[in-house]
This record gives C-alpha cells, sequence and structure tokens, in this order.
C-alpha cells in the first residue's frame, strides 16, 4: 500500500487522498502492515562470550574464575549466555514512529487539498511531501539510533510543511493564511472553522465556496435543484467566480452575454471594474447553474426573472439576489449581495462621523418633537448611518416604532418596535399610518419620503402632537433634502416649523493601508484646500506607475482602496434657514445660510480625510462630482 501511495504522487493520481478519510486509511493500512514486524525473529539467538561479550564479560569470567580458587582459573571454558528468540524491534518505540507517521498522512493529505486552493502545481508539493518521508522511514528502521530515526521523521513532516506554508501564504489572502499568530491564536479560541468548501459545498475541488439553493418554497425543491446543479460543468465556473468576488469584497457582479464572449463586471466599494471575459462554452452552463439553484426558468433568456441564492464561506452565509433580462446582444445577469438582517451594527464612530457631529446628532435625537432627515445617495450606505442612529437614540427610555415597507426592511433593533406594510395598487397606507400613531409612540421612523399625504400627516404628528419624525430620503446634499421634500408638493407652512436638522452622506472609499503611496503636495494647493501649510506637508495616494512585473497588493488585490468610510453633512435648521425655506427658496441662498451659520459642506468633511491619509484627493474629486 505505502509504494502504491508512492506510486499515485509519482503518476499525479490526485482521486486517492481526495475523497475525506481515504489519507486516514492508507495511514492506517500502512501502520497494519508494520505492526507485524514487531514479532519476527529477525536471525538466530545470539550467543555471548568473553569474545563476543567484550572487555565487560572477560572481568566477570575472571572474577568467576578467581572465587573459584584454581590456577587455571584464567583459562575457564568460556561460557555461553542464552537469550529468548524475540524480535529486535520495540513496541513503544514503532508507536513513536506511527505517530509521527499518522501525523505526516493528515500533512499530506492537506497539503494535496490546499494546493488547489492555492493554485500551486500538486505534483511536485506531493513529491516534495512523500519522498523525505520515506526515506526517513527506511532509515528510521534501519540505523541502530532510534532518536536520529524520530529526529529524522519528525523533520521529514517538519520542513516540507514549513517550506509549504510559507509559499502558499505569500500567495493567498491574509484572512486564509495559516500558522500564523491571529491563525494560532484564532484556534485555540475555537473560532476558527473549516472553509466551507469542506463543510461539502464545493464537492472537494475548485474553490471553498458552497452554493445554497434558496429559491423554491420547498426545501426538498432547493436540495433538488441543488443535485441538478452540481451535474452541470457550469457549477464549478459559478464557484469560480462567486469566490473571485467575495476575495475581492464585491458587492455586485453583473454578466453580460453577447453572442461571442461574456464580459464580466464586478463592483467593488462603489466602483465598477472588470474582472475579464469567458468564452460562450463555460458561461452558459453557469447562467444555467444559477438559474437553477435560484429557482428560475433555465431556458428563458428573454423574460425578466427575480430569485435568490447563497453562498458559504469560511463558515459564514451570503445571500445574493439574482436577476435576468434579455438585451438586444444576448442577455444580462445581475449579482447583489444582501445585507443580512441581524448582523453586527457598526456604530457612528465606526461608520466615519466625527465626535463633534456625533454630539451633534444626539442633540437633534434628543429633542421632542420635529422632523429629523437622513439622506444619500442610491446605495450610498443610507441604511447603516439610520440603525446606527437609533443605536445611539434613547430607545430604552422613549416608544420608537418603524413603519416601512415589508418588501425594504431595515436592519432589527433591540427595543425598537417594528411595523410593516405591503403596498397594494389603488390603496393607501395612511390609515396603517394613523392606526400606528394610535398607540402614542414617542418617535416613528418613516423611510423613504413620497407620499405628499404621509408627510402631512407626520408634519401634523411633529408640529401639533409633540412626535419625533426620523425620514429617510434620496438627495446629494443637505439642502437639496429639504427642497426635494417641498417638492413633493407638502405645504410650505407645515413643513417649515417642523423640520429640525439634516444629516447627508457620502460614502468614499479609503486607501489601502499597506499599498498607500506618501507624497509632498506644493504649498499652494495645501493652502487652496483651506489646510495650514505648516501643519500639512504630506497626503496620500494609490501606488502609482505600477508595471506587470510588480506584486500585486494581497490586501487590495492591486485596487490601492479597502473598504469604505462615510463623509457626513450635518445642517441644522435655524431661523435665518426657515425664513429662506419660506421665501420660495433657491438652493445657492440655502448654501450660504448654511455656511454662515457654521455647518461645513461635503468638500470640507472629505479635506479633513485627504489630510489625515484616510482617503486621496483623487478619490475625494470623483466622489464630489456624482
Amino acid at each position: 500500500m505505502f509504494t502504491r501511495f508512492v506510486s499515485w504522487n509519482v503518476t499525479a493520481r490526485r482521486d486517492v487522498l481526495t475523497a475525506p478519510g481515504n489519507a486516514i486509511r492508507i495511514g492506517l493500512l500502512v501502520a497494519a502492515l508494520l505492526a507485524p514486524l514487531t514479532g519476527l525473529p529477525w536471525g538466530m539467538p545470539p550467543v555471548w562470550s568473553q569474545e563476543a561479550g567484550g572487555a565487560a564479560g572477560a572481568a566477570a569470567g575472571d572474577v568467576e574464575a578467581a572465587e573459584a580458587g584454581g590456577d587455571d582459573a584464567a583459562f575457564a571454558t568460556p561460557r555461553e549466555f542464552g537469550r529468548q528468540g524475540s524480535g529486535f524491534l520495540s513496541i513503544l518505540k514503532l508507536l513513536g514512529l506511527l505517530v509521527i507517521f499518522l501525523i505526516w498522512v493528515y500533512v499530506a493529505d492537506w497539503i494535496n487539498r490546499d494546493t488547489a486552493f492555492a493554485k500551486m502545481p500538486h505534483v511536485p508539493w506531493n513529491m516534495v511531501v512523500v519522498f523525505p518521508m520515506l526515506a526517513a522511514i527506511i532509515l528510521a528502521l534501519v540505523i541502530p539510533f532510534f532518536l536520529v530515526g524520530l529526529v529524522l521523521t519528525a523533520f521529514a513532516v517538519l520542513i516540507p510543511l514549513v517550506v509549504f506554508v510559507l509559499q502558499r501564504n505569500a500567495k493567498v489572502h491574509n484572512d486564509e493564511r495559516v500558522l500564523t499568530p491571529a491563525h494560532i491564536s484564532a484556534v485555540l479560541s475555537g473560532k476558527k472553522k473549516k472553509r466551507s468548501g469542506d463543510a461539502g459545498g464545493s464537492e472537494g475541488k475548485g474553490p471553498p465556496v458552497g452554493l445554497i439553493p434558496m429559491g423554491a418554497d420547498r426545501d426538498l425543491m432547493n436540495r433538488s435543484n441543488l443535485l441538478t446543479a452540481k451535474q452541470s460543468s457550469g457549477f464549478l465556473v459559478a464557484r469560480e467566480v462567486l469566490f473571485d468576488a467575495i476575495k475581492r469584497h464585491a458587492d455586485k457582479i453583473i454578466l453580460d452575454y453577447t453572442p461571442e464572449i461574456v464580459s464580466v463586471r464586478m463592483e467593488i466599494d462603489g466602483v465598477w471594474h472588470d474582472a475579464g471575459n469567458r468564452d460562450r462554452e463555460t458561461a452558459d452552463p453557469m447562467l444555467v447553474v444559477l438559474k437553477k439553484i435560484s429557482n428560475l426558468k433555465i431556458d428563458d433568456r428573454k423574460s425578466r426573472q427575480k430569485g435568490n441564492f447563497g453562498t458559504a464561506y469560511r463558515g459564514r452565509k451570503q445571500t445574493w439576489n439574482f436577476g435576468s433580462q434579455g438585451t438586444k446582444m444576448g442577455e444580462r445577469a445581475v449579482l447583489q449581495l444582501r445585507t443580512k438582517n441581524g448582523s453586527k451594527l457598526s456604530s457612528l464612530e465606526e461608520l466615519g462621523m466625527r465626535p463633534k457631529l456625533i454630539e451633534c446628532l444626539r442633540e437633534l435625537l434628543s429633542m421632542p418633537r420635529g422632523i429629523l432627515l437622513f439622506s444619500a445617495l442610491p446605495g450610498g450606505g443610507l441604511s447603516a448611518t439610520l440603525a446606527a442612529s437609533l443605536v445611539a437614540a434613547d430607545r430604552y427610555m422613549r416608544h420608537i416604532v418603524t413603519f416601512e415597507e415589508e418588501t425594504h426592511g431595515e436592519i432589527e433593533i433591540d427595543n425598537i418596535d417594528v411595523n410593516t406594510f405591503r403596498i397594494s395598487k389603488g390603496q393607501s397606507t395612511v390609515p396603517e399610518l394613523l392606526r400606528l400613531f394610535r398607540t402614542e409612540p414617542d418617535a416613528v421612523v418613516v423611510p423613504n419620503l413620497r407620499d405628499p399625504q404621509i408627510v402631512d400627516i407626520l408634519c401634523d404628528q411633529a408640529n401639533k402632537e409633540g412626535k419625533l419624525i426620523l425620514g429617510t430620503i434620496r438627495a446629494k446634499e443637505a439642502v437639496e433634502a429639504i427642497l426635494r421634500v417641498l417638492a413633493l408638493k407638502v405645504s410650505a407652512d407645515k413643513f417649515v416649523p417642523a423640520i429640525r436638522g439634516v444629516v447627508n452622506q457620502r460614502l468614499i472609499r479609503k486607501l489601502c493601508s499597506r499599498c498607500k503611496e506618501a507624497y509632498n503636495p506644493s504649498p499652494e494647493l495645501v493652502k487652496k484646500l483651506g489646510l495650514p501649510t505648516e501643519r500639512v506637508d504630506t497626503f496620500y495616494r494609490e501606488p502609482q506607475n505600477k508595471t506587470e512585473e510588480d506584486e500585486l497588493c494581497s490586501a487590495c488585490g492591486g485596487i490601492g482602496y479597502r473598504g469604505r468610510t462615510a463623509m457626513f453633512e450635518m445642517l441644522v435648521v435655524d431661523d435665518p434657514m426657515r425664513e429662506a425655506l419660506a421665501n420660495q427658496p433657491k438652493i445657492e441662498g440655502l448654501r450660504q445660510i448654511a455656511q454662515k451659520s457654521g455647518n461645513r459642506t461635503l468638500q470640507e468633511e472629505g479635506i479633513v480625510l485627504v489630510a489625515r491619509g484616510i482617503t486621496s484627493l483623487s478619490e475625494l474629486q470623483r466622489v464630489l462630482k456624482q
């Protein structure tokens, strides 16, 4: 069996160790073959004499002769000392070798499977792992010094393992590195989990990402869809694309099908990146798999279809919204990563809000009455900021409720009652809102303000009933958010007295802390940005003048940015602002009034981030153009 195991490495037969448990079975079989050796009589029983026994035997004979008192004692006949016939192997020592051998079997099995994940050639590494151990075992059984043989077998395990780990850690992402202090600490604390691929979703080959069917209502149908998808050649391709997206922290994937090729694009931190092209031969089965696990019609390539599926990676599950629709050139499929309810809530500090702005927001949230607006562009992180603001509110002393659409539920928060409604054609949500106010809440959260009748009711509740209203609306800046509410044909006489403040935000990418590049801006530029030249002399940017030979940063994948933070604009509505709003307001006039009142713009907040080295000047310019 051991010969067969070595033959497998030479001929690159990966199937021997691919299946779970095969490696352990091979180790036990080899151990079973070695075990009988402990009882074999290797050679004839030895005869010990003065000549064979050496000086110690001769000395013992002289003593006995002297005690006998004879003159010929020195020439006494040599005596033989018999030894019972048995093997020369110690069971305990062999067990020590066997333990090291079984450890090696586990290490060899892991390296064999991990080469596919790290995209490393498996044949050379299998040889590197097997042949040193083969030589070490032979030497350990032959040489007369047990400790030397034990050390050799231990080195035959450790040296290939250390070399492989160093090589594979240099190729994989930080989160996937093994035997690092962070990895060892996670294992000891019990937080380290198996790769989702090892849990069964990856079928033993390809990237460690499992696919989870979610489109059907019944679990039996979902299992059937997954079983059908696994039979397709596109199952592996779909996991490769999704694994690439997860590793690159992409939030959205677009697959554009044309008659010749399929282009793959990924949205990473709000910016679209080309992820290469795929031929139709491999991309068509991938689309079939995605539709199947989403429980959609695989043959319909024209109609608009929507579904969802899941992925499992490193013990964590993600939910993806999947949609497809026919186009003039072929078909487009969109995969959108969806944030699960109950996920970890970020604080205002973690979102990027400065302490002074947090203090101002807490004052607005503690108001007994009025309307507080939250605004951002679509996909601008508005839900996260609203949730963090509700966490910061006094939700244990005040009765806070939400009034939101059933299909757009926000993240659930402790001690805040969630009330959802379903929009039906021809029916108004006004009766449900009035019914909610009869429960006498202290504050009501109403996302997506777009119904003027609803806004009028909210204004009446804020002005007459002393309710605090938190609403959201899409807008580029704070003053625009106010004008957008007025554009709904809301009564200015009701809205202007009720509005208390606006929190506007814009997401901006953060420079990669590992590869960002420092440079010295000109004093003129620093002065133009309104920064003190004596205190600010260094800016940061993404790496410049990169060549194809340069190694990509493992933290950001060569993009230069990793993650996003938010720039916040806080507008507190005072009397001058209310007077301007009551007299047919213009956006430029409102901006000037806001600046005179000491409110910072998004641009000013962004310049602070540039000066702190969190983002780059070019990224700030890109974001402000949105």
